[in-house]
């Protein structure tokens, strides 16, 4: 018998990587008890939409592509193989978003590298190609330190991946630079800002590969950013990203590397 003192209170929201990981474990459930099929697949890919809109932006390319997926899906004369796939491309964004918050619960995460000992600092970086180079200038003339960045465009003869790691793989820092580049909507209709997917991605390969000690998050102002980054040390900034040159200087003493 309910009584006027009985009161229902809506459980907690889940987070992203909450969300995602239980797409995960829903689709490999299916894949164990052989229950992948056509209305499964377009299932789980809706899911993994309703779950990656709110970090990627229903315009982004993650999103399309999981549209493509979707069409894909009505179509496809090997199930089994478009469903692994979708499972391997959420699998990863679990992984980067674990990375990111330092979450062990899905699966342990690995120790970090042992970070190269040199002067090269990685620049993480969207469409704000201003603060890149007042970013760049800073490290080079005032600390000494070798920025490398990836601009867009052409370049080495490797897909861009493979540029990044290149590179990536000789840096003992990571600077992410958060800039409003992306519109994005969310499931509640509100208008937002926030960096570009690259820049989210490229932050948690740094996170797994060095450690959070080693990984500086400005923040522009008016960039939004998801929950499962707050554990990264960060230095906000308004529109000159030099006006903060001492808390950067500060975050690089800590770690060393000046």
């Amino acid at each position: 018998m309910t009584t006027s003192t009985d009161i229902a209170i809506p459980p907690p929201e889940k987070s992203i990587l909450q969300r995602l990981r239980e797409t995960v474990e829903f689709g490999e459930k299916l894949r164990r008890e052989n229950k992948v099929n056509r209305a499964v697949t377009i299932q789980i890919i809706a899911r993994m939409k309703v779950a990656m809109r709110p970090l990627f932006g229903e315009g982004s390319q993650t999103l399309q592509k999981l549209n493509t997926l979707q069409r894909e899906a009505v179509k496809s004369t090997d199930l089994p193989s478009l469903f692994a796939g979708c499972l391997d491309e959420l699998m990863g964004c679990v992984k980067i978003l674990q990375l990111i918050s330092g979450s062990e619960s899905l699966s342990p995460i690995s120790s970090p590298s042992l970070p190269p000992i040199t002067k090269n600092i990685f620049i993480i970086h969207g469409h704000d190609e201003t603060n890149l180079l007042r970013l760049k200038d800073i490290l080079r003339e005032q600390f000494k330190l070798n920025p490398i960045a990836i601009l867009a465009g052409a370049g080495l003869s490797k897909s861009i991946i493979d540029k990044f790691e290149s590179y990536a793989e000789t840096c003992s820092y990571a600077i992410a630079l958060y800039t409003p580049d992306d519109h994005v909507t969310t499931p509640q209709s509100q208008q937002i800002r926030q960096a570009r997917p690259n820049v989210i991605f490229e932050t948690g390969w740094f996170v797994g590969r060095l450690g959070i000690a080693r990984v500086l998050l400005l923040l522009k102002d008016g960039t939004e950013i998801h929950s499962d980054l707050g554990g990264l040390n960060r230095v906000q900034f308004k529109e000159n990203v030099s006006e903060n040159f001492l808390e950067i200087k500060r975050e690089l003493e800590a770690a060393a590397i000046i």
